[in-house]
């Protein structure tokens, strides 16, 4: 709970290992499909190849991008409205290079870094978690 709005809405601890040779950088997405689409709770990229875990509340790794439930260039936590677990997706991408952005750095949402870096993606993993308030 800890992580979601009725908590302390922290960013997770998050690790991963076996990235394929060639990883210029990492990217994080957490997103969750809502009942007026896909949102995003986490858009964080330009992690360097040699990072291999993200700290609880991490700060200073990265370049955050815009969440879907404001303008902060943060953590968004999971908030779940309705009744119902929701599913909430978590993908770590390892990318062949930097993404070219056509948007300045406090503008870039979690649908344009999807775009941008779709051609890069070298290998993902994901993880779903699910909260239901």
């Amino acid at each position: 709970m800890v992580y979601t709005c009725d908590g302390a809405g922290h960013s997770p601890p998050l690790a991963w290992t076996g990235a394929p040779e060639g990883t210029a950088q990492f990217a994080v997405l957490m997103t969750t499909l809502a009942n007026d689409g896909l949102k995003w709770n986490w858009v964080l990229y330009g992690i360097p190849a040699g990072v291999t875990a993200l700290a609880e509340s991490t700060a200073g790794i990265g370049v955050p991008g815009l969440t879907s439930d404001g303008p902060a260039l943060a953590y968004s936590p999971p908030c779940s409205q309705g009744p119902g677990a929701k599913t909430y997706t978590f993908t770590v991408y390892a990318l062949s290079a930097a993404p070219a952005l056509d948007a300045p750095a406090d503008s870039v949402t979690g649908q344009v870094l999807a775009a941008a870096i779709d051609h890069l993606i070298l290998s993902s993993r994901r993880l779903n978690v699910t909260y239901t308030r």
